[in-house]
């Protein structure tokens, strides 16, 4: 595939459209448990160690790269999700992270770059689905479609991301349905953001499986006056 629309979010912000380059790093630490009468290296599986970067275009303009990645850099457990091809219903791949590192610096003459680098904090990545990637002014239901159920020893993961709100007093409020058919005739609450009224990102407490349903979407609630409008991605995870 090439890679042409990938997003990259991070706490509030989308910061694909100044980014040419990222990767995200998903592994276990190695630890070595070769004992007396192994003929070779034995190794184990440790804890889940998560690194990301992206680079790209610096811009210290309203919302750019040097406002959100300085004001959030040293800041703990923000919400990052990536997907390569970035669209609804196309997987997204969610960590927890701490911004480590922020970078900026060329030659004369230069388009300035920036770098960036991120690590995992505590929670262990996800891979997940894109419910909603797009600018919400009505209350709605967002498409259902066909994942899976939960098992049991499975947990069901949620994240939202909201990168930008115009309007009055705007409030967004989103959960997360499913239901044993695609009707959605009774659907039921699974996972419940907190109201929203800013940009930010939230990454919501797992809930345990077993949940027999396999059809999924979001709903969201909208207030406010003078046309209140979320921009979002809103992903959910089965895990």
């Amino acid at each position: 595939m090439i890679l042409n629309n990938t997003k990259i979010y991070f706490a509030g912000y989308n910061l694909s459209g100044d980014s040419n380059s990222t990767d995200l790093q998903l592994g276990y630490e190695e630890k070595d448990d070769t004992t007396f009468g192994d003929t070779a290296r034995s190794v184990a599986c440790g804890m889940q160690a998560i690194s990301g970067a992206v680079s790209g275009f610096w811009d210290a303009g309203t919302g750019g790269i040097d406002g959100n990645l300085w004001g959030k850099l040293n800041t703990a457990s923000q919400v990052l999700s990536v997907s390569p091809v970035g669209t609804i219903g196309s997987s997204v791949y969610a960590c927890k992270s701490m911004h480590m590192q922020y970078n900026f610096g060329g030659q004369i003459g230069d388009l300035l770059p920036f770098s960036a680098a991120f690590r995992g904090q505590g929670v262990a990545s996800v891979k997940g689905t894109i419910l909603e990637i797009s600018q919400k002014t009505l209350t709605g239901n967002g498409t259902g479609r066909q994942l899976t159920d939960v098992d049991a020893g499975q947990y069901l993961y949620g994240g939202m991301h909201i990168v930008a709100v115009t309007g009055t007093n705007p409030t967004l409020d989103v959960i997360i349905q499913s239901d044993n058919a695609i009707t959605f005739d009774t659907p039921t609450t699974r996972l419940t953001f907190t109201q929203a009224s800013a940009v930010g990102a939230q990454w919501l407490t797992p809930v345990a499986g077993a949940i027999a349903d396999d059809y999924w979407r979001a709903s969201y609630t909208i207030g406010g006056t003078d046309t209140p409008t979320f921009t979002v991605l809103i992903w959910m995870a089965i895990q």
